[in-house]
């Protein structure tokens, strides 16, 4: 799975790459994931363990400001 970008609201909106298929994910709280599917949020019950990692190390990136 690679995060391909990220919106902030009072939740997350991720757009995932997750082999060769794209997902749109809400991150609502730690844990508390949602996908978008056929027009609908529905509930996630598993990767949520891969989903917070990839989340947390995305925000964990550094940054290069000086080029």
């Amino acid at each position: 799975m690679k995060i391909l970008k990220v919106e902030d609201h009072s939740y997350s909106i991720i757009y995932v790459n997750d082999n060769e298929k794209y997902n749109v994910y809400k991150r609502i709280d730690d844990g508390k994931w949602e996908i978008f599917h056929r027009n609908q949020w529905k509930s996630v019950t598993n990767n949520i363990t891969s989903l917070d990692q990839m989340f947390g190390d995305f925000y964990k990136k550094p940054t290069n400001i000086n080029q």
